[in-house]
């Protein structure tokens, strides 16, 4: 359950901040939302797949690469030498 609360977190602070594409922040939501019903389900001892996970190791893999190779997306600071 701890796992869906940092997931969570990530997520939508990604989501908000607009740090990283609303592509990767929404499918991060997604990816979430399954693992959580995965998490749940399986404590009630309902036999779910692990293919639920999938989306969530998705967007672990994609978003460090992302950053790596772009960056966090911030706002040029402009100043005056004058």
């Amino acid at each position: 359950m701890l796992t869906f609360i940092r997931s969570r977190w990530l997520t939508m602070s990604a989501l908000s901040t607009k740090l990283v594409p609303r592509l990767i922040s929404g499918f991060g939501i997604f990816a979430v939302a399954l693992m959580f019903v995965e998490e749940v389900l399986s404590i009630f001892g309902q036999g779910i797949s692990m293919d639920m996970l999938l989306p969530m190791a998705l967007v672990q893999l994609t978003l460090p690469i992302y950053l790596l190779i772009k960056g966090l997306k911030s706002p040029v600071l402009v100043t005056d030498n004058g």
